[in-house]
């Protein structure tokens, strides 16, 4: 081939395209662009710098070529239709199109052009993100990063876009269908098949650089890269053999070969990635299952194991010896542990003597019988690498799989579960890197797992100059290090790296902090932290342990630097994250998405802007010192990382991403739940990795002891109201037709939703022992003193309820069988829950005492109330039914304690199936009606209050049948809600494909909100309200004002002429959205709220508004009297009103006949 040909015409090309103005405005925005942004929120000019995006060496570089990589694919795709098409006009270009030059010269020379123009441009874009790197940003500076970011990520996706394009206009002569295809592929890869193998641009892959570890998937990275390398290369040969000139050219054969070697080499390439994740898919199923098939086996205990273990680079070398009990008081046939698939044994001794064992993936079976209380000495000789894909077993794939919940922002850091290599070591118990006696994980019934406590002795070598970590006292001698603990613990971890430690003792504990050596310039700034170190963590720690209501149980506390690649995951049944493990917490590398430019911090500044977990920080320059900021920095980091169950939603990391169209940061689609929560909250150390109740016949009953105790110590974590009223009604609508035992054994479940079941589920549990005389108080009391000094230990549940009966007479396993497997929930009629208050000058209060007797209520009868209760209630279904009144005392003080409160005093009643209750009952305070686990929403419930009191002050309970509570109003009157067939809701519409894929069934949460949040472009939306209409639902809709065009309708029949008066429910009075319109509270108060109603009745239709400012004592509106003729009627609601931002509502409408 003739390359000075080609050469030439690379030079013609390239000077047509920084001619264009397209390229040349391009060009300009791009990079000026780009630098803005980064100078803005990667250096340190200003107050809006993103932390996460200034910590990494890599982090510069790949956000300067991720957006210009996106950028540059519109460019190229319009580009590259001037030199395909026939709209082309004249240019330079023609002298060569019609000279005798080949093809392939030709179209090569097109191409060379448009990669040395856009690869200038991307080198130029980054030679100014190297400038905000050097001059404007204190981040790390790493060359290596900019080269290989700009030869894999740039460089791969400039030639698939270009060499794709061509082909495309070579096929099409029309420029308006090739830019149409190209735009549709373009738009699709990257809204929908931009991850994994499908990912031509790469932005999606995880990509950034670790100065410890390096790249995370470097393998399957270039792999992919090479993929579309070769693919852009292959489209390119493909439109030199589609070009619609004459042919001018020969060897036809070599480059029809040439064209197969590439595409042939492009699907190896994708084929090995597809195989990998095929492979990580398969095998993990494959371990899935083997948990499965011996989850029903019996285990011994591990009560001590010694460890010897020598590092060999990307292998280990282990002696353990394990020393275990049979603690199940019968025989058996078998000894079955787990140890990680890649470790090969070599030896296996029991009591001394070499014994035969088979293995299936990571469990070990020895054929060895062990009687009953038997105690014996194992020892294995086992030694290999370590598979990570046995890590998170119980994680489900979707999670296991998003790349995007573990990275900050755009950057995506890759997961990594374990390390095991020269360089560097990071090994945790949910690898199985020593063998154990009971699996760490139960993919089947994710809550129902064992947790052991084992006293561990760990002696390592061959680690060279590299620092060494894990749990218990550390010894060195000479070339080995040697760790013991000498309390029990659930799992032991080791690391090891090239650290620098730091250690403090305050107050008895040891603080020890290890960082990666070129990681200490993160706390640059800091020049006062020893003259406050030891106060402000002393101050933490009691913020701590008055939280969890426990003393912190451990005599040592360390804090680790991980690389960024290494993942866990927050498990509620573990209570926290695999970073938290005994005496150690795993941060990440550099504190990524945490720590901040400290100098930058201390400058503070009188605007505030957001900091160190999402906390503000008005630090004025002038008014504090330098050691008072440091000290409020320190204060604010460990508090945001250790002592919050939730991050803020700003500063979460993986919960934002760049959109490439707005440009701007917006969440992420598809957001899972569970990424909220924080992985670094110490919970674990304090409940799960202390004390574990054993309960064979109710697994579940472990978790219910956690959850009593942590209601108590950390209910304050439960931040989000909106969050928690969205999983009550996930778990509610589970509960309709699962039984606890059924969500045990769930694992579609996620573990909030779970958790909530569980809350609920104990709280109804409570309920239930309160009929046995025991109060909320003094079961947690008693809970308390079962668990308070339980440490490094394991509780067996039947000693705790053979206590229970002996102290109190009460059965558990009776009340706990019925608790555990009910597999439906009452739904219940409420007639009236009204509350009267008492005349003080009342004399002679009167009881009757067979209320108690009876079993009609679970207390005393209340002879000292300041009010009356009259609660009239039927529960409509098939199974009893235990609803509670309330009482809180007002102390003006908030008290996060819920079972335990002296001020909070619970009068339980029960409700078979099928009964009804009229009650009159005497409080002390008002109290809140709460119908626990049901199918009424919202549960708790406000009474209608009136201070006067009528009738006769006495308590008493009447039997009344059905009929009675369905009965709405008096004879003369009809009363339409909102949830009855005849009203009408203009529904939003649907998109006719959807029904393509199925319609999934909505739960509760897909139908009511639990405010009015519209922004009118739904329409008319529903949500629950304790002072709405109705039952079950008590619900309105509601809708933001419109132009009187959309409306709602009551619909009903009127059976006689006549004149008629129509009352409006109106459920909370007027409100109104004030983020649209600011007014002054003068001004708001004299707001009208006016609603627009029609009443259409035969003939006459007749308008009538309505000011629903103030609720009426009954929260019914008066409209106004109407002749109605017999037949249909309609009251429409139109979304017309009187203030801009005025919410409009509609619940129940009433009418009552006056005369004819």
């Amino acid at each position: 081939m003739d390359f000075n040909t080609v050469i030439h015409i690379a030079r013609i090309s390239c000077r047509l395209v920084f001619r264009s103005w397209l390229f040349r405005f391009f060009l300009i925005f791009s990079c000026v662009g780009i630098f803005i942004f980064q100078l803005i929120f990667q250096g340190n000019v200003t107050r809006y710098n993103i932390s996460g995006l200034i910590t990494m060496a890599s982090f510069i570089p790949y956000m300067n070529l991720y957006i210009y990589t996106i950028l540059q694919a519109f460019v190229v795709i319009f580009l590259a239709g001037n030199y395909f098409t026939r709209e082309r006009g004249l240019d330079t270009m023609e002298t060569v199109h019609y000279r005798s030059v080949s093809n392939w010269k030709l179209v090569l020379g097109y191409y060379l052009g448009f990669l040395v123009s856009f690869g200038v441009g991307a080198l130029f874009s980054l030679f100014l993100g190297l400038c905000v790197h050097l001059f404007f940003s204190a981040a790390p500076f790493s060359l290596w990063a900019y080269l290989f970011y700009f030869l894999t990520l740039f460089i791969p996706s400039m030639i698939f876009y270009t060499g794709f394009s061509f082909f495309m206009f070579s096929v099409f002569r029309k420029q308006s269908i090739g830019l149409v295809i190209l735009f549709f592929c373009f738009f699709l890869n990257l809204y929908f098949t931009r991850e994994g193998i499908m990912d031509s641009l790469g932005i999606s892959l995880p990509n950034v650089l670790s100065g410890q570890v390096g790249h995370p998937e470097l393998s399957y990275y270039l792999f992919q890269r090479s993929c579309w390398f070769l693919i852009g290369s292959f489209f390119l040969v493909l439109a030199i053999k589609c070009f619609y000139r004459l042919p001018n050219g020969s060897r036809v054969s070599v480059r029809t070969v040439f064209l197969l070697f590439l595409l042939l080499g492009g699907i190896c390439c994708g084929f090995v990635c597809y195989k990998e994740e095929y492979d990580e898919n398969k095998t993990r199923e494959f371990y899935r299952d083997i948990y499965t098939q011996y989850r029903e086996k019996d285990y011994l205990a591990l009560v001590n194991q010694d460890i010897e273990l020598y590092h060999a680079g990307a292998t280990i070398s282990c002696k353990s010896r394990l020393f275990v009990e049979n603690r199940l008081g019968r025989e058996l046939d078998e000894i079955v542990f787990f140890l990680n698939p890649a470790l090969k044994i070599s030896s296996l001794k029991v009591q001394g003597e070499e014994m035969s064992f088979r293995r299936e993936g990571q469990v070990v079976i020895v054929n060895k019988r062990v009687s009953s209380a038997g105690k014996m000495k194992i020892e294995i000789v086992y030694a290999g690498g370590i598979d990570d894909r046995i890590c998170y077993l119980d994680v489900p794939d979707i999670s296991y799989q998003d790349t995007r919940t573990c990275s900050y922002l755009t950057c995506r850091f890759g997961k990594r579960n374990a390390f095991l290599g020269k360089d560097y070591t990071l090994l945790l118990p949910e690898c199985l890197w020593y063998p154990v006696t009971v699996p760490p994980v139960n993919p089947v019934s994710p809550f129902d797992v064992s947790r052991q406590f084992t006293i561990f002795n760990l002696t390592i070598s061959g680690h060279g100059k590299q620092k060494v970590i894990s749990q218990g006292e550390k010894s060195v001698y000479r070339d080995r290090v040697v760790f013991k603990n000498r309390n029990p613990i659930t799992g032991l971890s080791l690391c090891m790296g090239d650290y620098i430690g730091r250690m403090i003792n305050v107050d008895g504990i040891r603080y020890e902090l290890y960082m990666f050596k070129n990681s200490l310039d993160v706390f640059r700034g800091l020049n006062h932290v020893e003259e406050f170190l030891s106060e402000t963590i002393r101050e933490s720690k009691g913020t701590l342990e008055e939280m969890m209501g426990r003393p912190f149980p451990y005599s040592r506390f360390q804090i680790v630097e991980t690389p960024l690649s290494f993942t866990s995951y927050y498990r509620e049944w573990q209570g926290g994250s695999g970073y938290v493990q005994p005496e150690i917490v795993f941060l990440p590398e550099r504190g990524v998405g945490y720590c901040m430019d400290m100098r930058q911090e201390k400058k503070g500044g009188k605007v505030k802007r957001m900091t160190i977990s999402a906390c503000y920080i008005p630090l004025i320059a002038d008014r504090y010192s330098d050691k008072e900021k440091e000290q409020f920095i320190i204060k604010q980091l460990i508090e945001g990382l250790f002592l919050k169950k939730y991050h803020w939603k700003t500063l979460l990391t993986g919960y934002m991403e760049f959109n490439p169209f707005t440009l701007g940061w917006e969440e992420k689609k598809g957001e899972h739940l569970e990424q909220k929560l924080n992985n670094y909250y110490l919970s674990p150390m304090f409940y799960e990795q202390v004390f574990q109740v054993k309960s064979t016949d109710f697994p579940v009953l472990d978790h219910v002891f956690l959850g009593v105790m942590k209601s108590e110590s950390a209910r304050v974590a439960k931040e989000d109201y909106y969050r928690q009223k969205l999983l009550e009604g996930k778990a509610i609508n589970y509960l309709k037709n699962h039984s606890m035992a059924d969500a045990g054994d769930d694992s579609s479940l996620s573990d909030e939703v779970y958790e909530k079941i569980l809350s609920l589920k104990t709280d109804d549990l409570f309920r239930h022992f309160t009929f046995y005389g025991i109060q909320p108080k003094e079961l947690y009391a008693f809970v308390d003193s079962c668990t308070r000094g339980l440490y490094f230990q394991e509780m067996n549940f039947e000693n705790i309820s053979r206590k229970l009966e002996i102290t109190r007479g009460v059965d558990c396993k009776a009340i706990l069988s019925g608790w555990y497997n009910q597999k439906s929930i009452p739904v219940y009629v409420l007639k009236k829950f009204r509350v009267e208050k008492i005349d003080e000058c009342a004399e002679d209060i009167e009881f009757d005492q067979f209320l108690k007797l009876s079993g009609l209520l679970a207390s005393e009868p209340n002879k000292t109330g300041k009010y009356r209760v009259v609660l009239e209630l039927y529960n409509d279904s098939e199974v009893d039914g235990i609803v509670s009144l309330v009482e809180q005392k007002n102390t003006g003080l908030f008290s996060r304690a819920y079972y335990s409160s002296d001020n909070i005093y619970y009068r339980n009643i029960k409700i078979n199936a099928g009964t009804g209750k009229v009650l009159t009952l005497l409080c002390k305070q008002i109290p809140v009606l709460d119908l626990g686990i049901s199918k009424n929403y919202p549960r708790q419930i406000k009474s209608d209050f009136s201070h006067q009191l009528t009738g006769e002050v006495k308590e008493s309970v009447y039997l009344k049948e059905k009929a009675y509570f369905l009965q709405r109003g008096g004879s003369s009157e009809i009363i339409v809600d909102n949830e009855d067939a005849g009203f009408y809701i203009p529904k939003k519409r649907e998109l006719w494909f959807r029904d393509l894929f199925g319609k999934e069934e909505k739960n509760i949460n897909d139908i009511y909100d639990y405010e009015p949040v519209a922004d009118g472009k739904e329409g008319w939306r529903v949500y629950v309200n304790e002072n709405a209409y109705g039952s079950p639902v008590r619900s309105a809709v509601y809708k933001l004002v419109g132009e009187g065009k959309s409306v709602v309708s009551w619909n009903t029949e009127i059976l006689t002429d006549g004149n008629y008066e129509i009352y409006i429910y109106s459920p909370v009075g007027g409100i109104s959205k004030t983020i649209k319109v600011q007014r002054d509270p003068y001004a708001l108060a004299k707001l009208k709220y006016m609603q627009y109603y029609t009443v259409k009745s035969g003939v006459n239709v007749y308008s009538a508004e309505l000011n629903v400012r103030e609720r009426t004592l009954d929260s019914w509106f008066l409209l106004g009297q109407f002749y109605l003729e017999k037949g249909k009627l309609s009251i429409e609601l139109s979304d017309k009103g009187s203030e801009i931002d005025q919410i409009i509502q509609g619940d129940a409408v009433k009418i009552v006949y006056v005369s004819k």
